[in-house]
C-alpha cells in the first residue's frame, strides 16, 4: 500500500512537471510595444566621446555640435563644457570659451587637478581678450591649485611682464603729455 501511494505521488509530480506553463502578455491592440529609452546621461556621455574624439582630430565645428548635444542632454556635464571651451578657444572664440569655462567650474568635482586645468584654460581665454588682470588671477589659481603646474607658472609669468610693460608705456605716454 505504501509503494502504491508512492508511486500515485510519483506520477503527480511528474505531471506537474511536465506541464506547460503559457505567460500571455496583454496589450492593447492600437499601441505599438514601448522601446528601452537610453538614460539622457548615456546620451550626454555617448555626445561627450564623440566631441572629445573630433576635437582631437581638429575638426571642432563637428566637435562643437557634439559637445552642445551632451549639455543639451545633461546640463550639469562639466566635461563637456569644459572641451567646449577648448574647441571655443581654437576657433578663436575667446569671449564664448570663458562662459563655457565658467560653466564647466560650475559643476566639476572638487578635484584640484581639474580645477587647475580650467583655471588655466580660462587664463588663456582672458589673456587672449586682452584682460591682463583677469588672466593673471586665474593663472594664479591654477598654480595655487596645482603648485606644479608649470604651464600655469610661465603663463602667470608672462602675463607679469605684459602688464608691467603696459604700465611703463602708459607712464612714458603721461610724461610726454605733461611737457
Amino acid at each position: 500500500m505504501r509503494i502504491l501511494i508512492i508511486l500515485i505521488a510519483v506520477a503527480v509530480f511528474i505531471t506537474g512537471c511536465a506541464t506547460k506553463t503559457t505567460v500571455i502578455k496583454t496589450q492593447p491592440a492600437d499601441t505599438k510595444p514601448t522601446e528601452i529609452k537610453q538614460s539622457k546621461v548615456i546620451v550626454s556621455d555617448n555626445h561627450l566621446t564623440q566631441g572629445k574624439r573630433l576635437y582631437f582630430k581638429g575638426k571642432y565645428n563637428q566637435a562643437t555640435k557634439h559637445l552642445i548635444r551632451s549639455i543639451a542632454n545633461n546640463s550639469e556635464n562639466w566635461e563637456a563644457y569644459y572641451y567646449l571651451g577648448l574647441t571655443q578657444q581654437r576657433k578663436e572664440r575667446f569671449d564664448r570659451s570663458i562662459g563655457s569655462f565658467n560653466n564647466s567650474l560650475k559643476y566639476v568635482p572638487n578635484d584640484p587637478i581639474i580645477r587647475s586645468q580650467i583655471h588655466y584654460a580660462l587664463g588663456i581665454s582672458w589673456e587672449k581678450e586682452g584682460y591682463l588682470s583677469k588672466a593673471a588671477e586665474k593663472y594664479k589659481m591654477a598654480v595655487k591649485l596645482n603648485p606644479d603646474y608649470r604651464q600655469a607658472k610661465v603663463a602667470a609669468n608672462r602675463v607679469k611682464e605684459k602688464t608691467l610693460k603696459a604700465e611703463t608705456r602708459e607712464k612714458k605716454e603721461k610724461g610726454k603729455k605733461a611737457y
